[in-house]
This record gives structure tokens, C-alpha cells and sequence, in this order.
């Protein structure tokens, strides 16, 4: 999978999405997700890439907590068989919940 297939069944949950970070003058009201890309751990041999795994973060932001936006981006992951792993966190200053989906995809 790339990562522009992986950034359309982002775009399906129909929550606003950004590869990057939003910036103030054009960040949307949460919900919304931001991806990225923190590293990747390829499969090799002899000197060359058979294999590219990419490990994406995947950040749902939220006022309070949102269980139907939860839902619809951990059903877009399971529709498409995407393994993932989440962690909640709260920032005070900002007065959001930060979720946090862990995901590899395989391209």
C-alpha cells in the first residue's frame, strides 16, 4: 500500500485529514486527523529493499471524548485490514484528547 492509498481510506472516514499538521490559519474544528510517517523498517537482502514497511502515526483529535469519530477510523482501518494499536491522551493547554492510532503499512 502507499501512502497515497493509505491517505484516501483516511479521507473515507469523512473526517477532515492532513498529512502533516494543520496550521492555525487553516486547522478545522474537531474532529480531525493528522498522519505522518515517523519511520520506516524495510526488509532486506543483499544490499537492497525488497520490502518497504512504513510506520504511520495517526493523531484523532477531539473536544471531549468522541467515541463515534473513534469508531469511524477504527472501522475504516478494519474494513481494509489495517492492524492498529491506540493510545489516549488529554492536553490541558489546548483542551483536546489526542488519539493516537499506531499503523503499518506494507508498499
Amino acid at each position: 500500500m502507499t501512502l497515497s492509498q493509505f491517505a484516501t481510506i483516511l479521507n473515507s472516514s469523512g473526517l477532515p485529514v492532513r498529512y502533516g499538521y494543520w496550521t492555525d490559519e487553516d486547522r478545522p474544528t474537531v474532529p480531525y486527523i493528522e498522519y505522518a510517517c515517523t519511520y520506516t523498517e524495510n526488509f532486506g537482502s543483499d544490499n537492497k529493499v525488497h520490502q518497504v514497511i512504513q510506520h504511520i502515526d495517526v493523531f484523532l483529535f477531539t473536544k471531549e471524548k468522541n467515541l463515534t469519530a473513534e469508531a469511524a477510523v477504527e472501522g475504516v482501518f478494519d474494513a481494509n485490514e489495517i492492524f492498529w494499536n491506540k493510545t489516549e491522551s488529554y492536553f490541558e493547554d489546548e483542551r483536546v484528547y489526542q488519539i493516537l492510532y499506531e499503523v503499518s503499512i506494507y508498499g
